[in-house]
């Protein structure tokens, strides 16, 4: 059994199982964002309820080996994050939530927790969505449906909105049970500024004084308004908003990565939220992809100028998948050399005292992530499928990133 006094010392156990859950547009429900897209604990229907996922057999047995601190298959993103050297999920939750701490205590001999407690909620209501990012694909972007196909060598596609099989009836009837346990509400895509279901969760939340919810975006920020109702006339009732912008880039970089974004509104809207909502905490939550990691400390340094910004805020995420958009895909001599103006930065960092501890450990964590060793399968398959791309939608991967433009040209 761990020490519940000392969540430091563990390697494999996380508090998720007993106070998380996560739904996908298409129902498949997670223990939380980071698990194993491929190993859902059910899917959400009229017939199978979050109560009846909160105790189906998969997640009682990785409640028995989250106590036992034992390796659980699904959460191997949060246990690469760490051998870089990062804060996963895991650690973040961990010490956010400690407070229910006690909560595992309830657990039976055969994982079984009666009582289903939400205070972190993350629910994908569709894959509804108007970009289509590089490093994204049609399970979360109803756009990306257009091209994928085109991608495989298949006939074109159509739009495809994907939303979980059960009736909206049932579906709030859940919300609403569970939203005096919920202490902060996580909201990503698709993208959630375009839906319905995510205005009408924040009109409930009001609507039932729980405008002490913490609220969590992962956003494009290609719009701030909804059906004429700037987003901050809602996020202005909230005492606690957080935005992670997922902008990896800026200008007709920004652009390429993420298909449909205009840079320029983009930038109009970061300035409205931070007039019409100064208590608004405005970050970057971009991932760190071949796209954007050896122009890195410039885009920093670009939305930190602008004043959107500050040393502490950009929050790096790593992609796991596609593998071929892994930094290492390209040469690791030239990777080095990026890295070492990483601990350029870190070491300017640290002496002039300009960020926290948790900055540094994102710099840390994205300089061991690009310097891991060259993958030739995923560099072929990186050199097939941008040029492939690049032609379906008439752009220039050696134009947009000249610094990575000797990839194109073997």
């Amino acid at each position: 059994m761990i020490d519940k006094n000392n969540l430091k010392k563990t390697k494999r156990f996380c508090l998720v199982p007993w106070m998380h859950m996560h739904t996908w547009p298409n129902g498949n429900v997670y223990m939380c964002c980071t698990s194993d897209p491929e190993n859902p604990l059910g899917v959400l229907s009229n017939d199978n309820s979050l109560k009846e996922i909160w105790n189906s057999e998969r997640m009682k047995k990785n409640r028995m080996l989250m106590l036992k601190d034992e390796y659980v298959p699904e959460c191997s993103r949060c246990y690469e994050i760490e051998e870089y050297g990062g804060n996963s999920l895991r650690i973040d939750i961990n010490r956010d939530f400690f407070h229910h701490i006690d909560k595992i205590d309830e657990t039976q001999k055969d994982g079984t927790v009666e009582k289903m407690n939400l205070p972190y909620v993350d629910f994908r209501f569709s894959n509804f969505c108007n970009l289509r990012c590089r490093t994204c694909g049609p399970e979360l972007s109803s756009k990306w449906s257009l091209e994928h196909n085109i991608l495989l060598n298949k006939e074109p596609g159509s739009v495809v909105i994907t939303k979980p099989d059960i009736s909206p009836e049932i579906f709030w009837d859940q919300i609403e049970e569970i939203l005096p346990t919920i202490e902060r509400a996580y909201f990503a895509g698709g993208e959630p500024l375009l839906m319905d279901e995510h205005y009408k969760f924040l009109t409930l939340m009001i609507e039932n004084n729980r405008t002490d919810i913490k609220l969590i975006y992962n956003t494009n920020l290609s719009t701030a308004s909804y059906k004429g109702k700037h987003i901050t006339e809602y996020w202005n009732h909230f005492k606690d908003v957080l935005i992670l912008a997922s902008l990896d880039s800026w200008g007709g970089r920004a652009e390429y990565i993420r298909k449909g974004i205009n840079w320029e509104k983009a930038e109009k809207n970061i300035r409205e939220i931070k007039t019409l909502a100064p208590h608004v905490n405005f970050n970057i939550g971009l991932t760190l992809s071949v796209f954007n990691f050896a122009t890195l400390i410039e885009y920093n340094d670009y939305m930190i100028e602008k004043g959107f910004i500050n040393q502490d805020g950009m929050n790096i995420n790593i992609v796991t998948d596609p593998l071929w958009y892994k930094p290492s895909v390209t040469p690791l001599e030239f990777r080095l050399k990026i890295a070492e103006k990483y601990t350029e930065r870190i070491d300017y960092l640290k002496k002039n005292n300009l960020c926290g501890s948790t900055m540094i450990h994102r710099w840390e964590l994205a300089k061991n992530y690009i310097t891991q060793p060259f993958d030739e399968e995923q560099h072929k398959r990186f050199l097939v499928l941008t040029k492939r791309l690049d032609q379906i939608r008439n752009e220039s991967f050696a134009d947009t990133f000249p610094e990575l433009s000797f990839m194109t040209h073997e």
